[in-house]
């Protein structure tokens, strides 16, 4: 029985071996791109509290009705399916090459070059090539066709992004601590991660 057991888990671990990923991220794709698309753009009611500390600033930012666009051209660039009887955890890279933020009603404040700073008003600040690691548990899945179910409270976000365009001082002091300004995004959207959660289970779960 015991050698039975090892067989049967020496096999289905082959089965969803990475040589073998690859196969649905286009079916996976098209299905969060026809979700998204009647949903882009959206606006974040509240963004409140993203502290961001540099060498030379730490500042709080604060955004209100700000539009998010742009994510509707998601492209999912890795997909591990979870293993049967084994593990339910998921893995998916998705990529968008522009995620473009707008508001009308910001504010920055701390202090900025030793010096306080306060600024208030319209920013805008594009993520150019921003992707999305998830690190998620399945409740249920199947292969065809395609259907994942993602278990609320289960998703990790490790976020990437080749470059940020902003646009003033302080933002051009953002800009050059582009990965400082990742962490504190990446709290925030963690922090928010069972909407990324709905995304998903709309796409892929909820979807006939």
């Amino acid at each position: 029985m015991l050698r039975f057991t090892i067989l049967l888990a020496t096999v289905l671990v082959a089965s969803a071996h990475p040589s073998n990923v690859g196969i649905f991220e286009k079916e996976l794709t098209e299905a969060l791109q026809k979700f998204l698309g009647p949903r882009d753009p959206h606006i974040i009611a509240n963004i409140t509290g993203l502290h961001i500390t540099t060498d030379h600033s730490s500042i709080t930012f604060n955004a209100y009705d700000t539009e998010m666009s742009g994510f509707a051209n998601v492209v999912v660039t890795f997909f591990e399916p979870p293993i049967p009887l084994i593990t339910k955890i998921v893995k998916m890279n998705v990529m968008m090459d522009m995620v473009k933020f707008h508001t009308d009603d910001y504010s920055l404040s701390g202090t900025f070059n030793g010096e306080p700073t306060n600024s208030a008003g319209m920013g805008d600040m594009i993520f150019n090539k921003f992707g999305m690691n998830l690190v998620l548990k399945a409740e249920s899945y199947k292969l065809e066709p395609v259907k994942l179910c993602v278990q609320e409270g289960s998703l990790t976000v490790d976020l990437t992004v080749e470059s940020i365009d902003g646009a003033d001082d302080i933002n051009a002091d953002i800009d050059a601590n582009g990965p400082t300004l990742m962490e504190g995004v990446q709290v925030f959207v963690n922090e928010n991660a069972d909407v990324i959660v709905a995304v998903i289970n709309g796409a892929l779960c909820d979807a006939p």
